[in-house]
């Protein structure tokens, strides 16, 4: 079973009560149908809080008060500023020569599997799969994560290899309900066709929440950076298609990351960005991608020491 993962209140005890059963991190990751690494990072997180102890090969402490204490909320307190929350992640599995795929109407019929005909011309069969809106197309999958439905991790790269992970799992359990193989000369095929990365708790992402202040920022394909408080997170948030996401977020990771150690106030870091997302279509053909962008602000704060 691929779970979905997010900062609950349950959850955390849930981790919490496995180990203190005697469970090591691969028989916790078996029982909640996750990666041994998730359960690991989650894992890290609780010693961090010093919520739990380990006193010896396969023996926990925890303050128990503390964790009766903890509320829905509580666990936003476990997510360090600017780590990553991966989400809205879409898939597209390329399949080829598949037998029968041009009956799969008909067959997902015969299966007695509710669906919906999606496409311009309807002609396009869309399943639900564990809770992931799944189109049936011509020559290839398209794998819908849920809204809900989030990697919590300290780089893109991370969420993104975790989102791998339950893709190959939600991959096999399509093919066992569908009767097919969706390899390619032995292999799964697949690109992300949408994801976002966002670092939550960021200090300017909390700025412009405190003023109630909006940041668009666009380039030639369109909206690529904003502003997004829907969670009480607090996150500047990266959105794109293809791997063009990963690569910007962790750009723009390094950079906030830089600023820790070559400090500058949020009121100038507000200031430049408005800027920056004011100019960026005047100035579009000189400022030749997101690395050019990154060096002009870091130039400019540069400038104001």
């Amino acid at each position: 079973m691929v779970k979905n993962i997010s900062l609950s209140h349950n959850f955390y005890l849930d981790i919490v009560s496995l180990l203190l059963g005697g469970l090591n991190p691969s028989k916790i990751a078996r029982q909640l149908g996750i990666s041994p690494q998730r359960v690991n990072y989650y894992i890290r997180r609780l010693k961090r809080e010093n919520l739990i102890k380990k006193t010896g090969y396969g023996v926990w402490e925890t303050k128990a008060e503390e964790l009766k204490k903890m509320t829905k909320k509580a666990p936003i307190s476990f997510i360090s500023p600017d780590s990553v929350r991966g989400h809205n992640f879409i898939f597209k599995i390329r399949i080829k020569n598949l037998k029968n795929w041009d009956k799969r109407e008909q067959i997902i019929k015969q299966l007695g599997i509710p669906y919906e005909m999606k496409g311009i011309l309807r002609k396009t069969p869309r399943i639900i799969f564990k809770g992931h809106k799944v189109w049936l197309c011509k020559d290839s999958l398209l794998i819908f994560y849920p809204k809900g439905k989030s990697y919590f991790t300290d780089t893109a790269s991370e969420s993104y290899k975790y989102a791998i992970y339950d893709l190959q799992h939600l991959i096999i359990g399509l093919e066992g309900l569908l009767g097919a193989d969706f390899r390619i000369n032995g292999n799964y095929v697949f690109t992300p066709s949408k994801s976002h990365y966002s670092l939550v708790k960021n200090s300017l992402a909390c700025q412009y929440n405190k003023e109630k202040k909006k940041l668009n920022v666009y380039d030639s394909d369109g909206l690529w950076l904003i502003i997004d408080n829907s969670l009480q997170l607090h996150e500047l948030e990266i959105q794109g298609k293809g791997l063009k996401p990963l690569s910007n977020n962790e750009k723009i990771q390094n950079f906030f990351n830089d600023l820790k150690i070559n400090y500058a106030t949020m009121g100038e870091m507000k200031e430049l960005m408005q800027g920056f997302s004011h100019n960026l279509v005047t100035h579009f053909q000189v400022l030749k991608g997101i690395e050019e962008a990154i060096k002009e602000l870091k130039d400019a704060i540069r400038g104001k020491e």
